[in-house]
Order: structure tokens, then C-alpha cells, then sequence
């Protein structure tokens, strides 16, 4: 994260404490890509879009007790908040955390739906912790770091499990011919 970037994150937290404005702050900056988030999670658009909005509201809530730890803390906080109600809605429902709308491509690589579809389906064959390390580090652009704020492990772990599930990617990729 740029210092420009960082600057801008901690004028969004102070924003968003000092005005009790947090909920139209987060939501302006952060909900289309958290409810792409918890799409890649759930599959379904309106349970991300609700999942994504009770995230926001529960961040909102603690706005003001966030203490940023680094650039990009505020964004991983976020995920990690989404991630949790993600985790929780499934096991809620009792199904697998497997994301099914095939018109959503994964890192919209290709003109053409297919691949996108094919490669998507190939992700969703990763554990939770990688698939969760590749979509952060390789959709979002995370850092290790925030990858590992994300997912409540160490970066050198977070590394790992980004480095393990692309390999894992390629392997699955290749046995499939793609």
C-alpha cells in the first residue's frame, strides 16, 4: 500500500469516527468489493450483498475502538469481518462454502466465459485457507501481511498458503488440460 494509499485509510477511519458517519463511509469505499468477497464465499449475489452490509454495520459499530496496525489494517479488518459472517452464514446452512454463479469470472482473464467458468470451478477445489490466500493475494491484491490479518495466521504462513494454493492450481490445471 502506497503511502497516498495509507494516508487516505487513516483519514477514512478518523472520518468515519469523528463524524459518526462510519456506515456511509465504509459503505462509499468498501462495498462493492466486499460483496464481491463474500460472493466468492457464498455464490449467491443477494446473500453476499446482505452479508456485505452486515459486515459494514458491525465495522461501523467499531469504528471508533480500531486501532490501525499498517497500512491496509483497515481493509483486512474489513475482510476479516466478511470472511467470519461468510464462515458462519454456511455453517448456518450447512453447506459447503463453494461459490456457484458461473457468470461471475474469478480474475476475468479471457474474453470468452468458458475458461473464466473452467478456472473458477478448478479454484473451488482448493481447501478454504488456500483458495482464501489465492483470491486475496491474486483478485485483491493483497500483501502477505494483510493476507495474514485476513485469515488470522502469520505472513510467512499466509505466503505459504498463497504460493501452495497456486501451485496446487497449475498441478489441477494441468491434469485437466487447461
Amino acid at each position: 500500500m502506497t503511502t497516498h494509499a495509507r494516508a487516505g485509510e487513516e483519514a477514512l477511519v478518523s472520518r468515519a469516527a469523528d463524524r459518526g458517519e462510519s456506515l456511509g463511509v465504509l459503505a462509499a469505499t468498501y462495498r462493492p468489493v466486499l460483496e464481491d468477497w463474500c460472493r466468492r464465499w457464498v455464490g449467491d449475489r443477494d446473500e453476499a450483498q446482505d452479508l456485505a452490509s452486515e459486515a459494514l454495520l458491525r465495522a461501523s459499530g467499531s469504528i471508533r475502538s480500531f486501532v490501525p496496525r499498517g497500512p491496509g489494517a483497515l481493509r483486512a479488518w474489513l475482510f476479516r469481518i466478511a470472511l467470519n459472517l461468510c464462515r458462519d452464514h454456511l455453517r448456518r446452512r450447512g453447506r459447503a462454502a463453494i461459490p456457484t454463479d458461473p457468470s461471475d469470472a474469478l480474475l476475468q482473464a479471457s474474453p470468452s466465459p468458458q475458461p473464466d467458468r473452467t478456472l473458477w470451478l478448478v479454484v473451488e477445489q482448493l481447501s478454504e485457507p488456500l483458495r482464501a490466500a489465492v483470491l486475496l493475494r491474486v483478485r485483491y491484491e493483497f500483501p502477505y501481511s494483510d493476507i495474514a490479518r485476513v485469515l488470522g495466521c502469520r505472513a510467512g504462513t499466509a505466503r505459504w498458503r498463497a504460493h501452495e494454493g497456486l501451485r496446487q492450481l497449475a498441478e489441477m490445471m494441468s491434469d485437466e488440460g487447461i
